[in-house]
């Protein structure tokens, strides 16, 4: 068979209907036929056909016809279908198979004008795009891959993608794991395409942007809804997110939630679960929960009592050799921001502070005596913990309970801020320098200044200061030897 052979069998068929049976021979070649030529001329060749009978009226409608018409009807689908089958095995045993992805695309095109030639709701062929989701998400294909993507910019396409989603992944996540990060990449590329104002919905891959009397006759349908597509939106990255996901891909979808997925949630509540996973995994994944579980109490009102009581138990001393460290008291700041906490629960945080800054490195201890001070500022019913008088008792024996693991019960509020004090006689002039505040003002310091601050730039600041005079002994010497206690003549005899 040649390339001349399948022109002919496609013409034949273009000029007559009575040699319609040549579609079946056009399959059989796109199903056994090695050469790709062949098989793309083949496949192109079905699709004028199909196309062609379109124009003749000859493919199904809701008008009433004869038997012979609807039989013939009847045949042409199930050749279309036939055709669909054939093209998808193909693409799967291809390596290069670009263009018959964008073959089926246009058949599957083609399916859905048919469907809604006399339909009242919007109709899409959503068995065939399933499969072909399937197909293109497990070849690893990045060139499929975007050829398909050039889907989502289309309303109607994109909202059947998003609703077929859950079921493929499901289906493909379950029988292999390896094909997750080709997913997720997917999944991130439909953010950009998310729509935000019904109105702007008006794109449409089937019909074409500017048949505007369809569209019109189709507005009201689900695909141009932007409700709709927020919750096909929701289930596709819920049924994902219910998967075991490698360390680096859950880090990057807790970094793109803020921005990516809550805006795009019908009911972003519904994420709380893969925060609390993200929690209890610990390290750089706990702090990127928590803020994940932030957002959404302040703007979702989600209700997590156990919320401040997770923080609290972050607050340990293996956050000072933490990479994420900078991000941890960025976020705490922010966690307390609020002037309506509680004084206890306020009073908790700055007392653990004040506790841990008696063994943190300076840089540490720069950053928390910050944050206690911005805390007391922010929240004067805290401050006698700083101006508390104590007798002899109080001052043996400190009431906080430091390995309490509830801050509502450490008794931060009846104890007070010794551990700041005693700074003052820190070695670190650094450190000596934010304890000595002479009073506590109103005026908050942004932390964000001193958040980067590490151990090694303080040293090195302190290797390039000049001193003019260098104290190495409290009494200055008259003399290299003998003097005031001088042991060196018991040692050495000098002649």
């Amino acid at each position: 068979m040649t390339k001349i052979n399948v022109k002919q069998l496609v013409v034949t068929a273009l000029h007559s209907k009575e040699h319609a049976n040549n579609i079946v021979d056009l399959i059989d070649l796109i199903a056994t036929q090695r050469n790709r030529k062949i098989v793309l001329e083949a496949a192109s060749g079905c699709l004028d056909i199909f196309t062609k009978y379109l124009e003749e009226d000859c493919l199904p409608s809701n008008t009433k016809s004869d038997d012979t018409i609807q039989v013939f009807q009847s045949w042409i689908w199930e050749r279309i279908t036939d055709c669909f089958n054939a093209c998808l095995s193909n693409l799967k045993e291809s390596d290069d198979g670009e263009k018959m992805l964008e073959t089926i695309l246009r058949l599957i095109q083609f399916k859905a004008i048919c469907q809604n030639k006399n339909a009242t709701e919007f109709i899409f062929p959503e068995e065939e795009l399933a499969k072909l989701m399937g197909v293109v998400l497990a070849s690893k294909n990045p060139t499929l891959l975007q050829t398909f993507t050039e889907l989502l910019p289309y309303d109607d396409t994109r909202y059947f993608v998003l609703k077929s989603l859950p079921a493929t992944l499901n289906k493909l996540l379950n029988a292999d794991k390896t094909i997750i990060e080709t997913v997720f990449n997917f999944l991130k590329t439909t953010v950009s395409f998310m729509p935000t104002d019904d109105s702007k919905l008006t794109s449409s891959y089937v019909f074409g942007s500017e048949n505007e009397p369809v569209l019109a006759k189709f507005q009201s349908s689900r695909p141009f809804m932007v409700s709709h597509h927020r919750k096909k939106f929701s289930s596709a990255w819920l049924e994902f997110l219910k998967h075991p996901l490698p360390g680096h891909i859950h880090k990057n979808v807790l970094v793109i939630f803020h921005t990516s997925l809550v805006p795009n949630f019908a009911k972003p509540r519904l994420l709380a679960d893969f925060l609390m996973r993200s929690y209890a995994k610990g390290g750089g994944l706990a702090l990127l929960g928590l803020h994940g579980l932030f957002v959404l109490m302040h703007q979702h009102n989600l209700e997590y009592p156990e919320f401040y009581k997770n923080v609290y138990a972050m607050l340990h001393p293996r956050i000072f050799d933490a990479k994420y460290k900078a991000r941890f008291f960025h976020l705490l700041d922010l966690f307390l921001s609020s002037t309506h906490i509680p004084s206890y629960l306020v009073a908790a945080f700055v007392k653990k502070m004040s506790r841990l800054c008696l063994i943190a490195p300076p840089d540490g201890i720069c950053i928390m005596v910050t944050l206690i001070l911005n805390l007391l500022r922010r929240h004067p019913s805290i401050r006698h913990l700083v101006h508390k008088d104590l007798d002899k008792a109080e001052a043996i024996v400190d009431p906080y309970v430091e390995g309490e693991p509830d801050p509502s019960k450490c008794a931060a509020m009846e104890s007070s801020l010794w551990e700041v004090s005693s700074l003052k006689s820190h070695y670190s002039p650094e450190v000596v320098k934010c304890v000595s505040f002479k009073s506590i003002g109103t005026m908050e310091t942004d932390v964000g200044e001193i958040l980067e601050n590490n151990y090694d730039e303080l040293f090195n600041d302190a290797c390039s200061k000049e001193f003019k005079n260098f104290a190495m002994n409290h009494v200055p010497p008259e003399t290299l030897f003998g003097g005031f206690e001088d042991t060196t003549s018991e040692i050495w005899c000098v002649e």
